[in-house]
């Protein structure tokens, strides 16, 4: 790889809804502002810094009292001509490891990450992780390995 290739992933903890004139439909140029959180929470940001092919990188959210799902959000991240992002949701609990969710990212980390991915702790789930693996485009894009 040329340059190194950064991304941000923000796992998202808190309850904070748009502003009511956003959810009415605001014009696509104004910002809508964030309110103050329903609850106190915790944003978690993890920033990933890519140096190595095939070297995969976890990002774990443990399951605690009173949450029901892991989100988890990128900012957009232009990726280098000829890579690309390998990105693979599991579930892990006692019974063993369970595939939940899986994309390419071939130009952009928002094409995978730009809309939050938001994954429902299964019942005996006791983890989710999200595994990132970078590739060059080449070879044949692997799935990150379980």
């Amino acid at each position: 790889m040329g340059a190194r290739i950064a991304a941000a992933i923000t796992s998202l903890l808190v309850l904070a809804p748009w502003s009511a004139a956003a959810a009415e439909g605001s014009s696509a140029t104004e910002v809508p502002e964030r309110r103050t959180p329903l609850e106190p929470g915790e944003v978690r940001t993890t920033t990933l810094d890519f140096d190595k092919y095939f070297k995969p990188i976890e990002i774990v959210r443990e399951r605690t009292e009173g949450m029901s799902f892991a989100t988890f959000y990128a900012e957009p991240k232009l990726l280098e001509e000829g890579v690309a992002v390998v990105f693979t949701a599991v579930s892990v609990a006692k019974t063993g490891v369970v595939p939940r969710w899986r994309c390419v990212a071939r130009r952009d980390i928002a094409e995978c990450l730009g809309r939050p991915l938001k994954l429902r702790y299964l019942p005996n789930d006791e983890r989710i992780i999200l595994r990132v693996v970078v590739q060059p485009t080449s070879l044949p894009i692997i799935m990150a390995s379980l």
